[in-house]
């Protein structure tokens, strides 16, 4: 690995609310403000055409450490395209 290349620190997060609030995500960058796309499960979202769910965006706010890990919180469901 290039040693100019930036290391990024990988631990498994827990989401604090939204749609999969109280679930365990497997994998979130551990650096605080960190924001990522999880998909959501089918459901009535708005803009969503039922067969699956749009993606939320969640936010790194607290940091994983001694065994704990990172938590997340949910920022908002993510634009779909226009279909």
């Amino acid at each position: 690995m290039d040693e100019n290349q930036p290391r990024y620190e990988w631990c498994t997060g827990v989401y604090l609310d939204g749609p999969l609030g109280g679930q365990v995500a497997d994998y979130a960058l551990n650096e605080l403000g960190s924001r990522s796309e999880h998909a959501l499960p089918p459901g009535d979202y708005e803009g969503n055409c039922g067969y699956y769910g749009p993606a939320g965006i969640y936010e790194v706010v607290t940091l994983a450490e001694s065994g704990h890990p990172a938590e997340l919180r949910f920022v908002r469901l993510a634009t779909l395209p226009p279909g």
